[in-house]
């Protein structure tokens, strides 16, 4: 397999309580399916092996879902946790990935990610370390206090908004989910830069947007129809 081509070990992440949508959003139904049967559909092309993380006591029925929107899709189907760093930890626990296999974690919820982005960082992560989705931030960036008061601005350049799949050589994310300060970080690619490995922002100006409240449903909905 050359670099161009190269697939990853994708984990999925389901696991959590949905609160800021108000509800259970993987299986709002987006153009008739349920939001995370299109994350998956999308980019299993570019994954070598899928593990999928759904809330504790729910394999059975996300695994019923799946063979109904896609059947013989191979897939391992696993509980999360608490927290989205357990989570994250029962994904690649299930994927048991080789130290020198890319693996990709991506949120369930964020069904605009295509194959072509999750190649890309593939092919940047393997020469770099590791690598992120990114746009650069357009708008004013401003620090405040608890009461909302600015007390800083900050400057825009250089500054990104970073979303996932997020890829890394796994003996890099290996050793960033066995560092006790795991469960600090922001996201995986944090984890990674703490233990010394190296990220890269691969700008990827797509539509990769995330369905946290209802407001999201309607932008998802005419990108996926397009």
């Amino acid at each position: 397999m050359t670099i161009s081509d190269e697939k990853a070990v994708l984990i999925v992440v389901g696991g959590g309580s949905g609160k800021r949508f108000g509800g259970d959003k993987l299986l709002v139904n987006v153009c008739g399916k349920p939001v995370f049967i299109h994350t998956l559909e999308r980019l299993a092309p570019a994954a070598k092996q899928l593990v999928l993380v759904v809330p504790a006591g729910r394999e059975e029925e996300f695994r019923r879902i799946v063979a109904k929107y896609l059947p013989g899709l191979d897939l391992k189907i696993v509980a999360g946790d608490v927290t989205r760093t357990g989570s994250v930890r029962n994904g690649v626990a299930a994927a048991a990935p080789a130290p020198d296999e890319l693996v990709a974690v991506h949120d369930a919820a964020r069904p605009l990610a295509t194959p072509e982005l999750l190649r890309e960082l593939c092919r940047k992560a393997r020469t770099v370390g590791g690598a992120v989705p990114g746009f650069p931030q357009a708008d004013a960036q401003k620090r405040t206090d608890e009461n909302g008061m600015i007390l800083a601005d900050l400057p825009r350049a250089n500054v990104w908004n970073v979303g996932t799949p997020q890829v890394f050589q796994a003996e890099l994310l290996l050793r960033a989910y066995a560092s006790d300060e795991v469960a600090e970080c922001l996201d995986d690619a944090e984890a990674v830069r703490r233990i010394g490995g190296k990220v890269a922002v691969v700008r990827s100006d797509a539509p990769n947007r995330k369905l946290t409240t209802p407001a999201d449903l309607k932008e998802i909905e005419k990108q996926l129809l397009r």
